[in-house]
């Protein structure tokens, strides 16, 4: 982002459908109560902005940086997202389904209860996030990593999986193990898998 960002007050300006948005510095609390879709924002940066609960369908989202925000059940669905990070965001349950995520990072992110189903993941890299409870359901993810992240209750079922490195994140209590078919996991982690192993397939463990 060599040009200059210019300010963008998300409290006073309104973002609108089929627009594009480029080498901007947006903050503020959005107040738009209507979906905004097929938005397009490229080289920009919002710093803590508040967008939580807004729908956002359909957006477009090249080499752009999102920190210390909120998207609290934000609607992202059928979003792509290409070479963007998201820093010390808040994501509690926002909507990623259905949607194309390409080159993005996500460090110390709060995203539990996340909704990926049926979305894309590609070189995609979540480092320090609270993923508790999210759902990747039927998700197609490629060469994925999840770096000290919190993974408990997480679904993965029917997820087809490449190259999707777990190591050093809490995978013990993770749903759709099978899902998790060619992921690359620690030794210790395989422990910790087995009572999940065992609930899925229908093992029965009792002690005498």
């Amino acid at each position: 982002m060599s040009q200059a960002l210019k300010s963008f007050d998300l409290s006073s300006e309104l973002l609108e459908s089929e627009q594009e948005y480029s080498h901007l510095r947006m903050s503020g609390t959005f107040l738009g109560a209507s979906p905004v879709s097929n938005v397009q924002i490229s080289d920009s940066t919002l710093e803590k902005a508040d967008l939580s609960a807004t729908k956002l369908p359909k957006l477009r989202a090249i080499d752009s940086t999102v920190t210390q925000s909120s998207l609290v059940g934000t609607n992202l669905s059928e979003s792509s997202l290409n070479a963007t990070t998201f820093t010390n965001c808040r994501l509690t349950g926002t909507i990623f389904s259905n949607a194309l995520l390409d080159g993005c990072t996500f460090k110390d992110c709060a995203i539990n209860m996340g909704l990926f189903r049926f979305s894309s993941l590609k070189k995609v890299k979540f480092i320090g996030c609270n993923l508790q409870s999210s759902d990747f359901f039927e998700a197609k993810l490629k060469e994925v990593s999840f770096e000290a992240c919190n993974l408990e209750q997480a679904d993965f079922s029917r997820v087809i999986g490449t190259k999707v490195d777990f190591r050093k994140s809490n995978i013990g209590s993770i749903r759709g193990i099978s899902g998790l078919k060619g992921a690359i996991i620690s030794s210790d982690q395989l422990i910790s898998l087995a009572q999940s192993l065992a609930y899925e397939i229908g093992i029965i463990v009792q002690d005498d």
